[in-house]
């Protein structure tokens, strides 16, 4: 499992106070690191902290919340810290932990496959204007002006298969 996905199931779990209510420990070293990594956190990406923090009384974002997390993890002391509390999270296994791992997974899944539906426009006849950018995934010949530029990740252009941008 992803160590950001790993984290984000904590800090749920964490900021939702699940395991106090029922009194039971995930461990020290998982409780060490986490204050470790909130730390860090906190100077790298201050909104992250708030949107944990506020989980009980606002259900987290998990996309948006994995987005900031992998641009903290830019910091290589954010990055560290990041793997090692995945490292004891997955040591120290918790049944709450896992449950909501499987919904942040779920979240995620479910994302990627509407983001996937929104990239899969189908392009019948498309016109660029000289210097014009036409992005989509083509089924049929996209028609350019002079220096039209046509960008596609998926399909076929003037009979030629293309997997990044080409200019026609």
């Amino acid at each position: 499992m992803e160590p950001i996905t790993i984290v984000m199931a904590l800090a749920a779990v964490l900021g939702t106070k699940a395991l106090e209510k029922t009194g039971e420990n995930i461990g020290q070293v998982v409780w060490d690191k986490s204050a470790k990594l909130m730390k860090y956190l906190k100077q790298e990406s201050p909104d992250t902290v708030t949107a944990i923090e506020q989980v009980s009384e606002q259900p987290l974002d998990y996309g948006q919340a994995v987005l900031e997390m992998q641009e903290a993890a830019e910091n290589p002391d954010v990055a560290q810290i990041i793997q090692e509390l995945a490292a004891a999270v997955e040591e120290n296994s918790h049944p709450k932990l896992i449950e909501v791992l499987e919904e942040i997974r779920e979240a995620l899944k479910s994302m990627e496959s509407e983001d996937e539906k929104n990239a899969n426009i189908v392009a019948k006849e498309v016109k660029a204007e000289k210097g014009g950018m036409v992005v989509g995934k083509s089924e049929k010949k996209i028609k350019t002006g002079k220096d039209g530029i046509v960008a596609d990740t998926i399909g076929k252009i003037d009979k030629r298969k293309i997997d990044r941008r080409t200019t026609i």
